[in-house]
């Protein structure tokens, strides 16, 4: 019997079901191939997106550090805050992006954006959206570390092939809402109070007012202790070689920016001890200025014996001087390092490093009952400081913008800066009644107080500005 033999090939359902396999792979595939297209697209826009999102970063850190009014001024303070395009020069943040025709080194409105000049990366976020938000974690006045903190939210969007995409970053950023703490405490401490021979001789007398006794014990101790001591005295003897040099005429720019840099640091740190003193014996001559009487004093500093409170306010009145003093001389040395040839021996940053210390320092001038000059000062130096940044540093110059409106007045002034604040605080109206009561109560026109005062005051070098 012979076998039955079959012909090679498929049969009809075997044909039908392979078609259908071949239907779904090819369907699938060609799934995959938009799928990956759509995916292409939003990883491209997306890497994008973050490149930009950290150059805004960048440039809101740059905008606070330079300013802690910088949000409000860009005006993104708020939960609304910005949106707009990055193009065209549209966005603030994507205005300065490069210098690229004379004058050099100062980038014209004409300049320095994103424009169809810059292909591919015009197209390639001609579509992108920026918007920006920045909201304190605490209101402030709240007495709270987190009212000196922004939480920024910065959002990238943008029309994709399919749909539309987004980028989402959020940042810490830190703006002082609050005056920085003064530590007084190792002055006044009962132990180092005790130990001062000062401090302890009016404890010994007797018949006044104790409270009294006491606060001007300490008036005594921290004033006598800075004017006597080896801090003032090394750091005038400093400044003097120091001064030396520089008055010698060295060719030789690296070793005078070098002695400016160190006098201007060696005053600043005499202006600060000074201001610490004076923070630490604010409540006492508030005291002692509500009280004094000769009732109050007792038969120990009456009769002959008032010299021996009298040094103690001739001492409090010297710190005060050194304290005015070394702040100009700081002032003085500061400029001098940001003028002329000078401002090349370093890079930018530590060039702005000390315009914001000059800044400083101007600022606490404008509230100084004995400076009258300080605000006028201090609106020249804003409006040089405008001339300078102008093209040059985009955050700098929105800041001097600011500033010129809140120096309009001292007061104005010191309520927009809660370190000032807390500076105009004691130095304002007050103090002046305190240097009046002190010129009434001593006779400090000695030739001690007139050697002391010379010391610290004396061959102030001429003011220039960057």
């Amino acid at each position: 019997m012979k076998k039955q033999q079959h012909s090679p090939g498929f049969t009809f359902v075997e044909l039908t079901v392979g078609l259908f396999l071949l239907g779904v792979l090819g369907t699938m595939v060609v799934m995959a191939i938009q799928s990956t297209g759509r995916e292409t697209d939003f990883t491209d826009n997306h890497f994008t997106g973050l490149l930009l999102s950290q150059k805004v970063v960048e440039d809101l850190n740059e905008e606070i550090w330079i300013n802690p009014h910088g949000f409000s001024t860009l005006g993104i303070e708020g939960n609304h805050g910005l949106d707009s395009p990055i193009t065209d020069g549209e966005a603030v943040f994507f205005t300065n992006l490069q210098d690229e025709k004379s004058p050099w080194q100062q980038i014209e409105p004409s300049e320095g954006k994103i424009d169809s000049n810059h292909l591919p990366l015009y197209d390639q976020v001609q579509n992108f959206r920026l918007g920006v938000n920045a909201k304190r974690l605490a209101p402030p006045g709240g007495g709270t570390p987190d009212e000196n903190i922004y939480r920024g939210g910065i959002v990238f969007s943008w029309k994709g092939k399919s749909k539309p995409g987004n980028c989402i970053t959020e940042n810490l950023f830190f703006a002082p809402a609050s005056a920085k703490k003064v530590a007084t405490t190792d002055l006044i401490s009962p132990t180092a109070l005790a130990m001062n021979g000062s401090y302890t001789q009016f404890q010994g007398y007797s018949g006044g007012d104790p409270k009294l006794m006491q606060e001007m014990g300490k008036v005594a101790a921290l004033s006598g202790s800075f004017v006597r001591g080896s801090f003032l005295a090394n750091s005038l003897s400093e400044a003097s070689s120091l001064q030396d040099k520089l008055n010698m005429g060295s060719q030789n720019l690296k070793l005078v920016y070098d002695y400016h840099q160190k006098l201007a640091n060696l005053w600043f740190e005499v202006s600060r001890q000074s201001f610490n003193i004076l923070y630490a014996l604010d409540p006492s001559i508030t005291y002692i200025m509500d009280h004094f009487s000769n009732t109050s004093l007792g038969g120990g500093l009456t009769g002959g014996n008032e010299y021996l409170y009298q040094s103690s306010f001739r001492d409090y009145r010297l710190v005060y001087e050194s304290f005015v003093g070394a702040l100009r001389q700081s002032r003085a040395n500061y400029q001098s390092i940001v003028s002329g040839d000078l401002a090349l021996q370093k890079g930018n940053r530590v060039q702005y490093l000390g315009i914001l210390r000059l800044i400083d320092i101007y600022r606490v001038l404008t509230v100084l009952p004995s400076y009258p000059s300080g605000l006028a000062e201090y609106q020249a130096f804003l409006n040089q400081l405008g001339t300078f940044s102008e093209g040059r540093n985009p955050y700098l110059s929105r800041f001097v913008l600011q500033e010129k409106d809140f120096a309009g007045d001292a007061m104005q002034l010191a309520a927009q800066h809660p370190n000032l604040q807390e500076i105009s605080r004691i130095f304002g109206t007050k103090f002046a009644n305190v240097l009046g009561f002190i010129h009434t109560q001593t006779q400090y026109k000695g030739s001690g107080y007139a050697s002391a005062t010379a010391s610290i005051s004396a061959s102030i070098p001429t003011s220039q500005h960057p």
